[in-house]
C-alpha cells in the first residue's frame, strides 16, 4: 500500500505504511487543508490495479453528503458509486470504490439497506448480507470523525459499528482535523488504535488571531475587502441569505459574492464550491452557514462569524489563511444572538465571555439503548431487517434527532408549479437537484420511483422512512431561487 502513497504528504504516507502492517483501527489527524481525501484515493487506485491485502473494496463514509458528491467528482469511474439512502449509486456498497453517508452506511451494516425499505416494509426481507459482506470485505474509511458525536443516536451508531467492524478485523481509518479528548476517550472505550499526527513538518504554517467585533457587519466587510477576500459564517439559512442581500446591494456590482449554504440544490452548491476552490482572490466575499465546516476547500485572508462552541470556531478558522500565504489571518466573532444560543447552548457564548478557545467539549451522550438495539440485531441470527425496521418506523433514524427528507425543485425539473406534474409520469434526472429538508407530515406533491407524480399524504412523523416504503424518491417543491435557494 504504502507504494500508492509514497509521492504524498508526510501523514498520509504514515497512514500507507501502517496499512502495510495493519494489526488496529488508525487514527488520521491532520490539518485542515492539508488532503486527507487523497488517501483515499490512493486507496482507490491500489485496488483498481489489483490489491488484496486489506480488502476488495473501499467504502468512505461522510457526515454530509454536499462533501461526498465532491469527492465522487475527483474519483468518477465506472466501478465509483455514489450511495445516498433510497437513490441507487451503489444501493448495496459494491462497487469497488463507494463513498456514502453515515445514515445509508449504518443503515447497511445492522440489515436494513435503505433501497430495500420497500420490501422489507411489505414483509419481505432484504438482501442485507449481501451489504454486510461488501462491507465486511471493505477497507472502512470514516471522514469528519469528529461531527460523528452530533446527538445520541448518532454516537451511539457510529460506536457500535466501530466496534463490530473492528471484531470482524475490517480495516478501520478515522480521518479529522480537530478531534476533542473527549471525543477520542470515547473511541478510546470501544477501540485500540493507532495514531498518526497531527504533527507533520509539510503542514502548512497557518496562524489565525480571533477578535471581538461588535460593529456595522455590512460596513467591516465593504472595509476589508479592499485589502483581501472575506468569509462570513453564520449559523442559519435566513440569516446567511439576508446577510448576502445585504452585501450584494453594497458592493453594488463591483466585484464578487457568492452564497452557499443547505439548502441548495446539489448542483448549484457543487458549481459555487467549485468556484472557491483554492485561494479566494482580493475583493471576493463568500456568505456561508456551517456547511463550510468540513470539506470544502478554500482560503480568505479574512473571516466573520457567528458566535459558536470553540470547537466549532476552530473549524471555521480553517477557512482563513489556510495555505499560509499571510503572517496572520484574523477572524472576527460576532456577539452571541438568541439563534446562536438555540443551536448550540451556553457554550456558543464561551468565546465572548472568556476571550478564549480553551473550553473542553462536552463528553458526548450516547443512546444506550440505541446501541444495546443494534449490539443485538448484528449478532443474532434470528434479528433481522425487519426487527430494526420497527424501531425505524418509530424513531426515522438510527443517526438524526430531526427527519430529513429529498425534496427537488420542480424549477430544476423545467417546471413553474407542481400542479403542471401531477397526475404525469416523466423522464425524470434529479441527481444533483436534491435539497435534503424538513418537512411536516401532510400531503405533498411526490415524485415516484417510476417516474409517476402523484399527491400523497404523510401519516407519520417519519416523513423518510414512508417515503422509502412507497417508492417515494423526492417531494416536490416550489419557489427555488437559483441564486438565494430554497429559504422557507
Amino acid at each position: 500500500m504504502s507504494d500508492y502513497t509514497k509521492d504524498l504528504r508526510e501523514l498520509i504516507r504514515k497512514t500507507g505504511e501502517a496499512l502495510d502492517s495493519y494489526d488496529k483501527p488508525i487514527l488520521l489527524l491532520a490539518p485542515t487543508g492539508y488532503g486527507k481525501t487523497t488517501l483515499s484515493l490512493a486507496l482507490y487506485k491500489y485496488l483498481k490495479e489489483g490489491g488484496r491485502d486489506l480488502g476488495v473494496r473501499l467504502i468512505h463514509v461522510l457526515p454530509l453528503r454536499s462533501i461526498g458528491d465532491q469527492l465522487y467528482q475527483k474519483a468518477k469511474g465506472n466501478d465509483v458509486g455514489l450511495q445516498h439512502m433510497g437513490f441507487a449509486g451503489s444501493p448495496l456498497l459494491g462497487k469497488r470504490f463507494n463513498i456514502t453517508t453515515i445514515d445509508t452506511f449504518i443503515f447497511s451494516l445492522f440489515k436494513l439497506p435503505p433501497f430495500e425499505m420497500n420490501k422489507v416494509s411489505r414483509g419481505y426481507s432484504a438482501h442485507y448480507e449481501v451489504s454486510r459482506g461488501h462491507i465486511f470485505s471493505s477497507i472502512v474509511v470514516f471522514d469528519e470523525v469528529h461531527l460523528y458525536f452530533q446527538n445520541p443516536k448518532m454516537t451511539a451508531s457510529f460506536l457500535e459499528s466501530l466496534e463490530v467492524l473492528n471484531g470482524a478485523k475490517v480495516p478501520i481509518i478515522l480521518m479529522t482535523a480537530t478531534l476533542p479528548e473527549e471525543y477520542k476517550k470515547e473511541i478510546k472505550g470501544i477501540i485500540d488504535f493507532e495514531e498518526i499526527g497531527p504533527n507533520a513538518p509539510d503542514a502548512v504554517k497557518s496562524e489565525v488571531k480571533f477578535e471581538k467585533f461588535n460593529g456595522n457587519l455590512i460596513e467591516k466587510v465593504m472595509e476589508l475587502r479592499k485589502s483581501g477576500s472575506v468569509a462570513i459564517m453564520l449559523n442559519t439559512v435566513k440569516r446567511a441569505v439576508a446577510v448576502y442581500k445585504e452585501i450584494k446591494k453594497a458592493m453594488e456590482g463591483e466585484g464578487e459574492v457568492l452564497l452557499i449554504h443547505g439548502r441548495l440544490a446539489e448542483v448549484d452548491r457543487a458549481e459555487r464550491v467549485k468556484r472557491v476552490d483554492g485561494e479566494l482572490p482580493k475583493g471576493m466575499v463568500v456568505v456561508t452557514t456551517q456547511v463550510v465546516e468540513a470539506g470544502v476547500d478554500f482560503s480568505a485572508d479574512f473571516g466573520i462569524t457567528a458566535s459558536a462552541p470553540p470547537e466549532n470556531l476552530r473549524q471555521r478558522a480553517g477557512r482563513v489563511n489556510r495555505y499560509g500565504k499571510k503572517e496572520r489571518g484574523i477572524v472576527y466573532v460576532l456577539p452571541p444572538e438568541e439563534e446562536d444560543v438555540r443551536i448550540y447552548g451556553e457554550r456558543a457564548k464561551y468565546f465572548w465571555e472568556s476571550g478564549r478557545l480553551d473550553m473542553k467539549a462536552e463528553s458526548p451522550k450516547v443512546d444506550n439503548r440505541l446501541k444495546t438495539i443494534l449490539r443485538q440485531i448484528n449478532s443474532s441470527i434470528y434479528l433481522d431487517s425487519k426487527d430494526l425496521y420497527e424501531y425505524v418506523r418509530r424513531e426515522c433514524s438510527l443517526t438524526r434527532d430531526e427527519d430529513v427528507v429529498s425534496a427537488v425543485p420542480v424549477e430544476l425539473l423545467g417546471y413553474s408549479s407542481t400542479s403542471e406534474l401531477v397526475g404525469k409520469s416523466i423522464d425524470y434526472d434529479i441527481e444533483g437537484k436534491v435539497i435534503p429538508l424538513e418537512l411536516k407530515k401532510g400531503k405533498y406533491t411526490v415524485l415516484y420511483r417510476d417516474g409517476r407524480v402523484g399527491e400523497y399524504e404523510f401519516k407519520r412523523k417519519c416523513m423518510s422512512v414512508e417515503m422509502m416504503e412507497e417508492n417515494i424518491v423526492a417531494v416536490l417543491v416550489e419557489g427555488y431561487d437559483r441564486e438565494v435557494g430554497l429559504v422557507g
